[in-house]
């Protein structure tokens, strides 16, 4: 089941394992399909915060009436057009760290990437990013699934208390993506 080495929770660490999870055939679930067409599942119960733009964002817990304040994880869904046809995943890859640094820098606030590779996803080669925020006590896995004309980046963000509570169903994302023709 594990499709790369790297969920054990150590003292002060976790090692994130990239998982080849599936949703089951008879499982229901929510579909999101880009305008490009590229396609995801996710589990009901997360709920998708509607914008302005064609990204995904799901909150994926409720609310807790006591405790309105907490933390709630997230997986957020964003693409960006292939510009340089010599681009790869690496250097999606690296333009992700990037992005990642340059965000938290903004709010005076450090991010440590704790790993990053890559790993094949339906016959696909893929890159992945696992982070921490420190002082935020957050940790970030990033996927980056390089499609036929633009870059899809599915980023989980959780405390570094509940980052492996959602992880499994994040992967039975993850493995669910395709591309449909429009």
């Amino acid at each position: 089941m594990v499709n790369s080495a790297f969920a054990q929770k150590g003292e002060d660490s976790i090692n994130v394992v990239l998982i080849d999870a599936v949703f089951d055939s008879t499982a229901s679930a929510n579909r999101y399909v880009h305008s490009s067409g590229f396609s995801v599942r996710y589990p009901y119960g997360w709920n998708r915060a509607f914008g302005q733009d064609d990204r995904l964002k799901l909150v994926l817990r409720e609310t807790n009436p006591d405790y309105p304040a907490n933390f709630k994880e997230t997986v957020e869904l964003t693409s960006s057009r292939i510009t340089d046809s010599t681009s790869n995943v690496e250097s999606f890859l690296a333009e992700a760290s990037m992005q990642l640094k340059q965000t938290w820098e903004a709010y005076q606030l450090t991010t440590e990437v704790i790993d990053s590779g890559f790993v094949n996803i339906n016959d696909r080669e893929c890159g992945y990013l696992y982070a921490k925020i420190s002082r935020l006590s957050q940790e970030k896995l990033i996927i980056v699934i390089p499609g036929p004309s633009r870059v899809y980046t599915i980023e989980y963000t959780a405390t570094n208390n509940t980052f492996t509570m959602f992880l499994e169903d994040y992967w039975r994302m993850i493995n669910s993506y395709t591309f449909i023709e429009r």
